[in-house]
């Protein structure tokens, strides 16, 4: 029996790809006053924006997948798994994976995937794929570890709010960037701080500064777009790589769980760098 992939609900990876390749997903939680949801489950996207918008609504905040979840759906399983989560340094999902994977039979090895969202995506993909084509589970997590090394996620916020209130963006920043219009690019990569790329005036530059920024990291192996609510700059985005990446770009949306520390109108690029050759 071949091995199987588990991963969390902060993939962003569209559902029909999951299916495909055979992904089981936990949902993460998001809090929401005194109510709690499992993401995408219980709590769509589109109920969730409802919520964002309105101003009486406490502020959503988000906790790993209650530890019930995570030993369901590795008991729906009868041979090994492999648990690829986001990074540790952002969620404590990989220690409820590990908890949980201690209450189960059958063999489960938990991956942190030092990141989120597609930048995830793509590793939950290709381990699938390697999977199938019968790779023990110590050289995919070898190949991961390698894939890791060569992703990044690139983050264009349209305001400054929810990552100021996640802690992410100091109060002082937040408030010179709403005044000036800052709209800062953050960066993501293998579970180091989160980080201020850099600070640009105005959206549109800002979005057009990811696209040179991701350019510089090519040659490139994949490329995705995420968004919360901004199909059309997403597609834009997309559209203006095509110039230097000939592959296929996916375009997802952000869900909740990513929602609430990026807040509505967030574009991303997730990439992972081609390896180089000798």
């Amino acid at each position: 029996m071949s091995l199987e992939i588990v991963t969390d609900s902060t993939v962003d990876l569209p559902a029909e790809v999951t299916k495909s390749l055979g992904i089981s997903i936990i949902p993460m939680i998001i809090n929401i006053g005194e109510h709690s949801y499992k993401d995408r489950v219980t709590l769509t996207i589109d109920s969730f924006f409802e919520r964002l918008r309105d101003k009486k609504s406490p502020l959503p905040t988000t906790a790993a997948a209650a530890l019930g979840d995570c030993i369901e759906t590795y008991k729906s399983h009868e041979g090994g798994l492999l648990s690829i989560h986001l990074g540790s340094s952002y969620s404590a999902m990989c220690a409820t994976a590990k908890l949980a994977s201690e209450y189960v039979k059958n063999q489960v090895q938990i991956y942190d995937s030092g990141v989120v969202s597609l930048g995830m995506g793509f590793m939950v993909m290709k381990a699938a794929e390697w999977a199938k084509e019968n790779l023990p589970v110590g050289k995919i997590i070898e190949k991961l570890d390698d894939m890791k090394n060569r992703t990044r996620i690139l983050i264009s916020l349209d305001t400054l709010d929810y990552a100021e209130k996640g802690g992410r963006v100091s109060h002082t920043i937040a408030s010179i960037g709403r005044l000036l219009n800052i709209k800062p690019i953050l960066e993501i990569y293998n579970n180091q701080t989160i980080k201020i790329r850099e600070k640009v005036l105005t959206r549109q530059r800002s979005l057009n500064r990811i696209v040179e920024i991701v350019k510089k990291y090519a040659p490139l192996e994949a490329v995705g777009v995420m968004h919360s609510g901004a199909e059309k700059e997403a597609c834009s985005v997309a559209d203006q790589i095509t110039g230097f990446f000939k592959g296929e770009i996916m375009v997802s949306e952000i869900g909740p769980a990513v929602c609430v520390h990026s807040g509505p109108g967030a574009v991303a690029v997730a990439l992972v760098q081609q390896k180089q050759s000798g």
